[in-house]
């Protein structure tokens, strides 16, 4: 039986805490979480997202980043679209105590068509922090994604998903997404 189109790869351990730590603390700017309004502009909505990120551009300091990202995304089989590279910049997600992502898809705004899948890679340890968590939308009742520190998890970017509202702490993401043709 063929395996179902909106189930998520996950790969444990695919970065080391300290990696994950090294990750967290670089620094290119953290700017306030905006969201895609109707207009087609990326606007600050506290009722969609509360939170922070950084780009991480391809260079030669985050090419390791990259590299690793890819040869997960190789190795999941990349759910059979076709993918031509993964986009840049990355995204490195800081969900503060009461942060959030409300539910979303990641191809919905014209400029994301090229989106076939995201990538979530979680950096921090989960003891850090309490709610938080990357869930998919299945009916009747949403599945979490692991929170062990350095999991990652690849899906079909058009699958509903939310970041729930953080209660305690402090949650950090990495985010990517694999670009192709848009789907038909």
């Amino acid at each position: 039986m063929p395996e179902p189109i909106y189930a998520a790869k996950i790969k444990h351990k695919l970065f080391t805490a300290e990696e994950c730590a090294k990750l967290i603390a670089l620094d290119y700017g953290w700017q306030d979480s905006k969201v895609s309004s109707a207009g087609d502009e990326d606007v600050v909505n506290p009722e969609g997202k509360i939170g922070r990120y950084m780009l991480l551009p391809l260079e030669d300091a985050t090419q390791w980043i990259y590299q690793r990202l890819s040869k997960f995304l190789k190795a999941s089989g990349g759910f059979g679209f076709v993918v031509e590279t993964i986009g840049a910049p990355l995204k490195v997600q800081m969900y503060p105590e009461g942060g959030f992502h409300a539910w979303h898809s990641d191809i919905g705004n014209p400029r994301n068509v090229n989106r076939k899948i995201a990538i979530s890679v979680q950096l921090s340890d989960p003891g850090d922090y309490d709610g938080g968590a990357l869930e998919f939308f299945d009916h009747p009742q949403p599945v979490a994604a692991p929170r062990d520190q350095g999991c990652a998890v690849a899906y079909p970017a058009f699958l509903p998903h939310q970041v729930a509202r953080v209660m305690r702490g402090t949650r950090y993401a990495l985010t990517a997404w694999c670009l192709g043709p848009p789907f038909k």
